[in-house]
């Protein structure tokens, strides 16, 4: 069933890991205790983020960052590896940078002068960047689709790699007697027709970002907010044709998403001008779910994987 879940900043934080637990009612059986116990205790694991433009990774959401860079200089959107030991950012010159656990550089990539995203193969031996609306690659070769417009006078927006080597990608279509029409396509490595995506819901604004989740399956469509940020945010989970989950914010910067535990995180904005790491809980309204890393406001940019 299709899932519409509408929420704003302050009620994250109100119901955040902090809030008041009630008792346990004495008469739920062990089984039932386990199950709440693993819901209030997700598997928050190996995040990265920049904070102060500098990169850190967090084993596990309730432990302590460890710094990855040392150099201060600036940091834009960054890509993880699936194994937590490499980590590709956007450098103050739009180059893309690589560094490993330590923070050494292994390679700037200097080559590409348009990048609209980028992000590690499933078997982390490639990083594939999407330049203009080409898509290239930094180390093998992996086979994708090609990028293919349709009838009509259209403008490439973004796109991304599945696991797979499906491609998803966003179009926007010049509408010259009304408003213009945005969509996601996907075309799969393993041939056939392009499957189409367009929102029903009038009133979004348009389609900014696409991403494949840790697992390369599902996908995350980030509509246009403020700034970098994205205000609605749609799931789909294992490359579905219609959202599992739609959601909207004031302002969230990098989405991320897990189906196997039902939450998504990102850097939310508080509306005083920074931005926490937070995790929404998907399936149930159980108060003590949505949860806040605290300690580090103004994170702009994060991975999950």
């Amino acid at each position: 069933m299709m899932k519409n879940i509408y929420l704003i900043f302050m009620a994250l934080l109100i119901t955040s890991v902090t809030a008041c637990q009630k008792d346990v009612n004495p008469y739920i059986t062990k089984a039932q205790v386990d199950k709440i116990d693993s819901i209030r205790h997700p598997a928050i694991k190996n995040v990265a983020f920049i904070y102060n433009n500098e990169v850190y990774f967090v084993a596990d959401f309730a432990g302590k960052p460890q710094k990855i860079t040392n150099n201060g200089s600036t940091k834009k959107f960054i890509r993880m590896s699936h194994d937590h030991t490499k980590f590709a950012y956007k450098n103050a010159a739009g180059s893309i940078d690589i560094v490993d656990k330590t923070g050494n550089l292994l390679v700037s990539l200097k080559q590409y002068n348009d990048i609209r995203n980028f992000d590690w193969s499933a078997d982390d031996k490639t990083l594939y960047i999407i330049n203009s609306d080409k898509v290239a690659f930094y180390g093998p070769a992996m086979k994708v689709p090609a990028i293919i417009y349709f009838t009509g006078y259209y403008d490439f927006i973004s796109a991304a790699v599945s696991k797979n080597g499906d491609l998803a990608y966003l179009l926007r279509k010049y509408n010259f007697d009304a408003l213009d029409q945005y969509e996601m396509v996907i075309r799969k490595a393993s041939g056939g027709d392009p499957v189409f995506y367009r929102a029903e819901e009038s009133g979004l604004p348009p389609m900014a970002t696409i991403n494949f989740a840790a697992n390369g399956l599902d996908m995350v469509l980030g509509f246009e907010g403020p700034g970098d940020d994205v205000s609605n945010v749609y799931l789909f989970d294992n490359m579905a044709q219609y959202p599992t989950y739609k959601l909207g914010f004031n302002a969230i910067s990098t989405p991320a998403y897990q189906s196997n535990i039902k939450y998504m995180l990102g850097a939310f904005d508080d509306d005083a001008g920074n931005h926490l790491i937070s995790a929404v809980y998907l399936d149930t309204d159980i108060k003590d779910n949505n949860k806040t890393f605290a300690g580090y406001a103004g994170v702009k940019y994060l991975d999950w994987k």
